[in-house]
C-alpha cells in the first residue's frame, strides 16, 4: 500500500461547502504520481525513457463531505498489474472516515515515437510492483450505472 497526504485547500470547495468533486480527481491522481515516483515511474525515468503512465479509466464514489482544512490520507492499493498495465483501489479518508474511494486501470505508455502507444514497462519496475502488489477485500467495484426501475 501506497500512502498520500494532504490536505483540502479553501479553493477545492464548491458552494455546498464540501470539496468539489473535480478536486477529488486532483487528489487521487496526485496520490497515483507520488505511487509512480516510489516504484521508479518518477520524473528521470521519464525524461530518460520517454515512458510515462497514461489513466485509461476511473470509477469513484462519494461516501462524506470533505470539508476545507480537512487532514486527507489517500492509501493507494495495487490490485493487480502485467506488463503493461496497473489496477489500482484508492482510499480517501480523513481520520478513520472513509469519504471516498477511487479503482483506476493504467497502462504504461512509450512517447518515444511519432505516436504514443502501450509499451511493456520495464522488469525493474516490475519487480518492484510485484513488492507492493497487495489483496483488497474491501474495495468497492465498478459496476454498470444506470437509473433502476421496479417492475
Amino acid at each position: 500500500m501506497f500512502t498520500y497526504a494532504t490536505l483540502c485547500q479553501s479553493e477545492w470547495t464548491d458552494y455546498n461547502g464540501h470539496m468539489n468533486d473535480a478536486m477529488y480527481g486532483r487528489v487521487f491522481s496526485d496520490a497515483i504520481d507520488a505511487m509512480m515516483n516510489e516504484v521508479g515511474l518518477d520524473e528521470a525515468y521519464r525524461r530518460q525513457t520517454k515512458g510515462t503512465i497514461y489513466t485509461m479509466e476511473d470509477h469513484r464514489w462519494y461516501e462524506w463531505e470533505v470539508h476545507a482544512g480537512a487532514e486527507l490520507r489517500i492509501e493507494t492499493h495495487l490490485i493487480d498489474f502485467d506488463a503493461k498495465r496497473m489496477h489500482t483501489w484508492q482510499g480517501l479518508f480523513v481520520g478513520q472516515q472513509r469519504c471516498a474511494a477511487c479503482e483506476t486501470m493504467l497502462m504504461h505508455i512509450s512517447q518515444a515515437g511519432e505516436t504514443p502507444k502501450s509499451a511493456p514497462m520495464p522488469d525493474t519496475i516490475l519487480d518492484e510492483l510485484a513488492t507492493h502488489k497487495t489483496n483488497n477485500n474491501h474495495s468497492p467495484r465498478a459496476q454498470a450505472m444506470g437509473i433502476r426501475r421496479k417492475s
